[in-house]
């Protein structure tokens, strides 16, 4: 017997000397191809020589163990071959699921292509493929269940560690180690020599990632679990909530920066449902009516009945909502024409946020209808951020307690209805079809609610729409 090669390079040589002569290699070259196609991909060059040690091990595949058999085939691509092998092998599937957690990205990205969900048997090979994507919205959801907590410590300490994913993602799975009690080994990073091309991993202290508000966190894990429907595809976004704004937000893929006629077209109900969407009327400037009312700066006659934006732009009603929030945030817009009881508004406004501005300062922060604190803006413009973080923050308040009751009814009352998205002043209800009414017609009765609670001089309107 000859001696193995110390290099990977020379062996890749071997392997594709073997190729151009399409020869079969012997036991002692089989041997060295085994332990090159087995060994740790590098995290600068994963692929770097790795199918010319498959084609080379091609001619005596059938003759390999089940576990080089399988990682010979899925190195070549080959998905009718890996078919074929589970059908044949009862041990081949097991592995199929390990190599698909603990290969190199490009390899596991194909491997996913074909594994989908409905090509999982089972909740083992569901969280396993859950985990190779990585899906944290839904592994949170598998770590509610006690039996396959084991399994998902052992996937996210190899995710924590492992040099192919991103700092996010290894952020991510520490931290959801520390959610189920566990201690997140040290997250490695890559030191910018290592970025050029240069240097090794370095220790480095896990992401931080805010908990979820605790009255928002079941509405948050069912929206997380649940995903949506994007054009067609089932997805988990990244959902959070803004530690300032309260807003929950949406990134991967990032919903919220979708115009509202894009978020109508992409995001669709599951078959044989519908979306019951509702959403709050002039939220912003009637928060911003019933503080001042509240506050003695107003009187409850100088509210408006009809349409708030309209008190300053009778003929353009998109223009007098800009307005509107240009005076809420502390600018002094050209106002043409306006309602009477506009300029009452505009005088009580201005002598409120003086008032208001100096109380923030004296208290260190800035706390929203519901009591909610917020750190103090930073210059310029921090009368304005003020005045925007009090409105805009008790709006988000008003809307994550309606949206947390909506949720909290419609799960314990048994209903077949879901709350699917969230975002800005709408809530979105996947529905049966034919329980539109009776479930639109509940939701709305607790915004109403809700609204009325926050706003008890008037409160703003609820409006429905159904799109199947």
């Amino acid at each position: 017997m000859t001696s193995l090669p110390q290099s990977r390079s020379q062996t890749v040589e071997r392997a594709r000397k073997l190729i151009e002569e399409a020869a079969r290699p012997s036991p002692e070259e089989r041997a060295e191809l085994l332990a090159a196609l087995h060994e740790p991909q590098p995290a600068q060059a994963p692929e770097t020589g790795r199918l010319d040690v498959a084609l080379a091990l091609r001619p005596v595949r059938d003759e390999l163990p089940v576990e080089s058999r399988l990682l010979v085939c899925l190195v070549l691509h080959d998905w009718d071959a890996v078919v074929q092998l589970l059908l044949q092998d009862g041990e081949a599937r097991p592995l199929l699921f390990h190599y698909l957690c603990h290969e190199t990205p490009a390899l596991r990205r194909w491997m996913l292509r074909h594994i989908t969900p409905e090509f999982c048997r089972n909740d083992v090979e569901r969280l396993l493929r859950d985990a190779a994507i990585p899906n944290f919205p839904a592994l949170r959801s598998w770590a509610a269940v006690e039996e396959f907590r084991p399994l998902l410590t052992s996937v996210l300490t190899e995710l924590a560690t492992s040099p192919f994913w991103s700092l996010f993602h290894r952020g991510q799975a520490a931290a959801l180690l520390r959610e189920l009690g566990v201690k997140a080994p040290p997250i490695l990073r890559r030191s910018r020599r290592l970025e050029s091309g240069h240097g090794a991993l370095i220790g480095s202290t896990a992401l931080q990632e805010e908990p979820d508000p605790p009255e928002l966190a079941p509405l948050l894990h069912a929206l997380r679990a649940r995903g949506l429907r994007v054009d067609g595809i089932l997805v988990h976004p990244n959902i959070r909530v803004g530690s300032v704004t309260g807003r929950i937000t949406y990134s991967q893929p990032p919903v919220q920066t979708w115009s509202a006629e894009e978020r109508l077209r992409r995001i669709q109900p599951a078959p044989g449902a519908t979306f019951v969407i509702l959403d709050y009327s002039q939220i912003e400037p009637l928060i911003l009516l019933n503080i001042l009312v509240h506050r003695l700066w107003l009187a409850i006659p100088d509210l408006p009945q009809d349409d708030v934006y309209l008190w300053f732009c009778p003929e353009d009603r998109q223009l007098g909502k800009r307005i509107v929030n240009a005076l809420i945030n502390g600018g002094s817009p050209a106002v043409v024409d306006p309602h009477p009881k506009a300029l009452r508004f505009i005088r009580a406004l201005s002598q409120f946020r003086a008032e208001w501005v100096a109380e923030c300062r004296q208290l260190g922060k800035v706390r929203t209808l519901s009591g909610r604190e917020t750190p103090l803006p930073e210059p310029p413009n921090q009368e304005g951020k003020m005045m925007n973080r009090l409105i805009q923050g008790s709006a988000a308040d008003l809307f994550n307690t309606a949206a947390a009751e909506v949720h909290r009814a419609l799960t314990q009352e048994g209903w077949e209805a879901a709350v699917t998205f969230v975002l800005f002043d709408e809530i979105w209800i996947e529905a049966p079809l034919g329980q539109e009414r009776r479930i639109g017609s509940l939701a709305r009765r607790i915004l109403r609610r809700t609204a009325e609670s926050f706003c008890p001089y008037r409160a703003p309107d609820v409006r429905i729409t159904v799109r199947r």
